[in-house]
């Protein structure tokens, strides 16, 4: 009988020792929820281009002519949160661009956008923009509504979107449409652990 204990508190610590020896498992990020990146792009407006001239001339004067298709670049910041287990989610998105840097000129924007990204990576979204506009000379930033629609993809961690742009009833009546696009980075602050038989 003493022989059968002995045995048996043996073959259990030998299974102790055995599981406490295997190598731990890795710890898994959960998924991003929130997303920083630059972006850059290209904006068309609606508008003959001697009246894009005369709008731009009225707060930024220059001994040249501007042109109503313009480089923009800036930077978003985006917060995701996750609609069940299907990957579907809804985000709010900050984004601040400056236009036109290519043509000497400063055009900023600023939008704040709410929307749905399924899990294929189709987005689209709305909320507030507000930018650069002149009034009786004096600059200031003026609202309007802007939609988007886009896709985005995920490569080694980082996801790309490509979004289309249209605010269609801005404050001085000329349609402008962007196409962004750009290298967004995920932090999720939080790191969980598989459990494991001696990890609870």
């Amino acid at each position: 009988m003493k022989r059968i204990v002995q045995q048996l508190v043996g073959l259990v610590l030998f299974g102790v020792i055995s599981i406490t020896a295997l190598p731990a498992e890795e710890e898994q990020a959960p998924p991003p929820w929130l997303w920083v990146g630059p972006r850059i792009g290209i904006t068309g407006v609606i508008s003959k281009p001697s009246d894009f001239d005369d709008r731009i001339q009225e707060f930024q004067p220059k001994s040249r002519q501007y042109f109503p298709v313009y480089s923009e670049i800036g930077a978003a910041v985006e917060q995701s949160i996750l609609l069940g287990q299907g990957g579907h989610r809804l985000f709010l998105q900050e984004r601040v661009l400056f236009g036109g840097l290519d043509q000497t000129m400063v055009l900023p924007s600023v939008s704040l956008l709410l929307g749905y990204r399924a899990a294929s990576g189709l987005q689209i979204g709305l909320g507030p923009d507000f930018s650069l506009e002149s009034d009786g000379g004096d600059a200031g930033l003026a609202p309007a509504m802007v939609y988007t629609l886009g896709w985005s993809f995920t490569l080694d961690g980082k996801k790309i979107p490509i979004v289309l742009s249209a605010v269609p009833i801005p404050p001085e009546g000329k349609p402008r449409f962007s196409l962004l696009t750009g290298l967004d980075f995920g932090f999720s602050f939080k790191r969980e652990k598989k459990t494991t038989p001696f990890n609870y």
